[in-house]
């Protein structure tokens, strides 16, 4: 799926969301996590009180299949830019 598609409706739900809670919203990553939209995305300005729902997947790399849980917890943190 597109992800200009999925960003374009999160836009236009934000403000209709807005209208009835100040709440934290949670926009899901569309399973692609790493996609150059996001960066952009997140530093709207109009943003306020969001959060990114993330979604990294380790059972498919198999490098990723062994070892300690810190090793898990180290490639998000690479991937994210923390």
């Amino acid at each position: 799926m597109d992800l200009q598609f999925i960003a374009d409706f999160y836009m236009k739900a934000y403000p209709a969301i807005r209208k009835h809670t100040d709440k934290v919203i949670v926009f899901h990553d569309g399973f692609r996590p790493s996609d150059k939209i996001w960066k952009p995305f997140f530093a709207n300005p109009i943003l306020k009180n969001v959060m990114f729902d993330l979604h990294f997947y380790h059972c498919f790399s198999k490098d990723m299949t062994v070892g300690p849980f810190e090793k898990h917890i180290d490639m998000i943190l690479s991937l994210i830019h923390i």
